[in-house]
């Protein structure tokens, strides 16, 4: 695409100059001799730089750039005057111009300030781009699925981005998506969106070597502390810390863990001086914690300090109406990262999916689609497409609608209810809520149903 630069003087003389030469270097021109018509030709021509004349008879060069700022902010202008006068230099700066240049012009200095002017636009259009499409990727909204545990969540999320320093545990299954909730809700909570996400995963990390990962170390500290080292912990700062595999964690550095969140203070292995830490600090799971701590294996009173607040990502088996959406917008994705458009499941494809068990949940579904986009014809991913083991799938249990048998409408409500206990409630006041109904209304539904305590 041609770099397209306009210029405005009242010299047409040095507008054809101006124009001529930056023709020359591929650049697309337009030169405006009457400032009064400036904005309606930058709306017109929409240029990616300007150069503009401070002193012109007519207007005030000072005042036509304020009012280019306001309209067409993003747009680099450069002021050019004869004057000697400094004031002239340091008002066009304070009313945002890039640079100031003074006649008569040097051309080598023209060209290398319009092209250092280009590349901080550029450079600030890809910033933009890349925070509208991380808020995007982020939002409340790229959480998909109609199920209730879904809509529960969203709610939670929101509730949650009121409140940034509250800690947050994330449990589910591997590979359902605990750090993708994690970074929805570090970018919708106002505090923590502009500031950074570090991501711990625990199990990675050596015993050895956790605590000073996590909390940093001074020079001198230990045999091999050849510098100062800031810890991930104060890498989070104003932001979040997302502890992956909070199970993985050695119990001797649990205890310090425990401190931090308790103070919102550190301390670098070997320093002397605690550090105050803003951060909203979230963790995830897979195993049971209540278990670990029953067998000495994870502290109590780390437990109940992390778990303050508790959300569930569902396994994919126990959310199969949803699958074709999520697969919709992982197909959505991968098609772009590999440069495919327009790819669409078939029905009998999507069908499918709603019957595999996928033992990987989400991170399987992922693959799965990827490979299956890779080599599908005509953009058209069909069931032999998916490559799935016809033997490993099967009918969720979960699965009570669309399921090609006839059940009666006490057998459906029985079902859903058994569903709703199973996946989708904490406790018995949470699935009465859930299903809308009074808890006595549970109760009596479940001794109907014979479905135990």
């Amino acid at each position: 695409m041609s770099k397209k630069i306009l210029f405005v003087d009242d010299d047409s003389n040095l507008l054809t100059l101006l124009t001529h030469t930056f023709n020359k270097y591929g650049f697309t021109t337009l030169g405006v001799q009457n400032p009064r018509r400036l904005m309606d030709e930058i709306a017109s021509f929409y240029p990616h730089i300007i150069c503009m004349d401070i002193s012109m008879p007519e207007i005030d060069g000072i005042s036509l750039l304020k009012e280019v700022k306001v309209n067409f902010p993003q747009i680099p202008v450069i002021m050019v005057t004869a004057s000697n006068n400094v004031d002239y230099a340091i008002e066009s700066l304070r009313s945002g111009a890039y640079h100031y240049i003074k006649k008569p012009i040097n051309r080598e200095e023209l060209i290398k300030t319009v092209d250092q002017a280009l590349e901080v636009r550029n450079l600030k259009v890809e910033i933009s781009q890349f925070k509208r499409q991380v808020r995007s990727d982020f939002d409340i909204d790229s959480l998909v699925g109609k199920s209730p545990v879904f809509e529960k969540l969203r709610d939670q999320l929101t509730k949650l981005a009121k409140v940034p320093e509250a800690p947050v545990m994330i449990t589910g299954e591997t590979g359902t998506g605990k750090s993708f909730l994690s970074k929805i809700l570090h970018h919708i909570t106002p505090e923590t969106a502009g500031h950074s996400f570090v991501e711990v995963n625990s199990g990675a990390i050596p015993g050895s070597i956790f605590e000073s990962e996590l909390f940093g170390y001074m020079k001198g500290s230990f045999t091999d502390a050849k510098k100062d080292k800031i810890g991930l912990v104060e890498e989070a700062q104003d932001g979040t810390l997302f502890l992956d595999e909070i199970d993985s964690v050695p119990l001797a550095t649990q205890a310090k863990l425990l401190s931090f969140l308790e103070s919102k203070k550190a301390r670098r292995i070997g320093g002397l001086k605690e550090v105050s830490i803003t951060t909203r600090v979230v963790v995830a799971t897979n195993a049971n914690l209540e278990e670990l701590c029953r067998n000495g294996l994870f502290r109590e009173d780390l437990y109940y300090r992390v778990n303050v607040i508790n959300l569930k990502m569902p396994a994919l088996r126990e959310i199969p109406l949803d699958i074709p959406l999520i697969a919709e917008k992982i197909l959505e994705e991968a098609s772009t990262k590999f440069g495919k458009t327009d790819t669409r499941l078939r029905e009998d494809a999507a069908e499918l999916l709603t019957r595999y068990n996928f033992p990987g949940n989400v991170r399987e579904l992922r693959n799965i689609l990827e490979r299956a986009l890779i080599f599908c014809s005509d953009n058209i991913i069909t069931p032999e497409d998916l490559n799935l083991n016809v033997n490993s799938t099967s009918k969720p249990e979960s699965m009570i609608f669309g399921i090609g048998r006839v059940v009666d409408l006490e057998g459906l409500e029985k079902e859903y209810i058994q569903y709703i206990l199973k996946y989708h409630a904490k406790s018995y006041q949470d699935a009465a809520d859930i299903l809308n109904i009074s808890t006595k209304n549970l109760w009596e539904k479940r001794k109907k149903y014979d479905l135990g305590e």
